[in-house]
């Protein structure tokens, strides 16, 4: 009874040790844009991501277990998975029947807006950007009022000069129209505290292989102690069926 209990907990810690690496899903039924935004992130924070796609254009995100409570705090802070966005072209779609001055003006400040947020979105220590930009519409007016724009900048609290960036920031935004005045550029800095995240990063590669090394050396004497109680297990049936054999035997033998 003994070895049979003993068996059955080294069998389950061996099973333990052994599922203990496998994936958790992280986001289940993103489309494909969020499923991309979810694992760049992720990847830039060292933490390995897989995306299954789990047909009509949804997929799933999968983390190891052990980086499931670092990936979920860091997806907060940059708001992730993001909503889909209101886009212009679905108020007034390219295909209407009547394309009027005004709805072909919004088509393009909209592109104008996204094309500035890709461009601020490159900067490493910016997590999102909305850019807004005003241009009068209507063609009737006399006098065109200079164009407005609104910056709004979510950005990694770090080492990073606020200042500096919230100047940068105005000074892209200011370049890119050659009539924009830099008094009508208004820009928000918002800062997301990631660096409070770093008592869970991940591992390095380093300590990751000095944890694997340490992982194995535990799983070996776990399999050969299993070894060893199977083959003493073996070894004594073999003997318990050896006897009761003899023992038979020499009741036949008796009996005759």
């Amino acid at each position: 009874m003994k070895t049979r209990y003993l068996l059955s907990m080294l069998l389950f810690c061996l099973v333990s040790l052994l599922t203990g690496c496998k994936e958790q899903s992280l986001l289940t039924g993103l489309n494909q844009r969020q499923a991309t935004q979810v694992q760049a992130v992720l990847q830039k924070h060292q933490i390995t991501s897989t995306q299954t796609a789990l047909g009509k254009g949804l997929f799933d995100v999968s983390v190891k277990k052990e980086d499931v409570a670092v990936a979920v705090q860091i997806l907060e802070q940059y708001q992730l998975p993001s909503n889909e966005r209101i886009e212009v072209t679905q108020i007034f779609p390219s295909d209407a029947l009547v394309s009027s001055p005004q709805a072909e003006k919004a088509r393009l400040i909209s592109a104008i807006e996204q094309r500035l947020e890709q461009s601020l979105l490159t900067i490493e220590t910016i997590i999102d950007a909305r850019v807004h930009i005003s241009y009068p519409i209507s063609p009737s007016e006399r006098i065109i009022p200079p164009p407005h724009a609104s910056v709004l900048i979510f950005y990694e609290d770090s080492v990073i000069d606020a200042e500096q960036l919230g100047e940068d920031v105005r000074a892209f935004i200011h370049n890119s129209f050659s009539d924009m005045n830099e008094d009508n550029i208004t820009v928000l800095l918002y800062p997301r505290n990631i660096n409070k995240l770093s008592a869970l990063k991940p591992l390095t590669s380093n300590e990751n292989s000095a944890i694997a090394f340490n992982y194995w050396w535990l799983v070996v004497p776990l399999f050969i102690g299993l070894l060893l109680i199977t083959i003493l297990i073996f070894i004594k049936y073999r003997q318990k069926k050896l006897m009761e054999k003899e023992k038979k035997d020499d009741t036949l033998s008796s009996t005759v």
